[in-house]
């Protein structure tokens, strides 16, 4: 998608069953839902975000993984919606996932996984962070990440292993499990 994609309150869906996604320029929804999926890679190289209380979804249903590239910015930018990621993750610059400082979880499914030597930066506001659903699920640090930053959350779940240069949990809500 080279050309800006947006909608106000209707929902953005992006599939591609045979191929891959490429977002090069920005995808914005304020109160809908933005979901990307692919049967192959999806590279991510512009904000997604829905400005409102929508949500963003890198589903996860097709078996492409996701490569987000956008750094330094904010990719799945929600206010108050969730941002769930249902895939294998590359970071391939410095990231920051933020659902502001309202209520807005954001959540790593039990297909996904983080790796590349960048840093993650996520803020879920009064939210909550979930990596994966269960034990074992979403290892972070396959190729270990410079550094993973919880800037705020109100529970934070790390069901497998984390390898990164260091990680920060500056601010929480809540007594959680991190």
């Amino acid at each position: 998608i080279a050309d800006a994609l947006s909608s106000g309150a209707g929902n953005i869906d992006i599939d591609s069953t045979g191929s891959t996604v490429g977002i090069s320029n920005t995808v914005t929804t304020s109160t809908g839902a933005i979901t990307v999926d692919a049967d192959g890679l999806t590279t991510v190289t512009a904000l997604v975000r829905a400005t409102g209380n929508g949500s963003v979804a890198f589903a996860g249903t097709l078996p492409g993984d996701l490569s987000l590239g956008v750094g330094p910015t904010t990719v799945g930018a929600a206010t108050g919606g969730n941002i769930s990621f249902g895939q294998p993750v590359t970071l391939t610059a410095p990231i920051t996932i933020s659902t502001g400082a309202a209520v807005g979880d954001i959540s790593f499914g039990a297909a996904s996984s983080i790796t590349g030597a960048q840093t993650l930066e996520i803020t879920a506001g009064t939210g909550n962070i979930a990596f994966g659903t269960a034990d074992t699920e979403c290892p972070i640090g396959e190729t270990a990440l410079t550094s993973l930053t919880i800037n705020s959350a109100n529970n934070v779940t790390f069901n497998s292993t984390v390898d990164a240069g260091f990680v920060l949990q500056s601010a929480g809500g809540a007594a959680g499990t991190t």
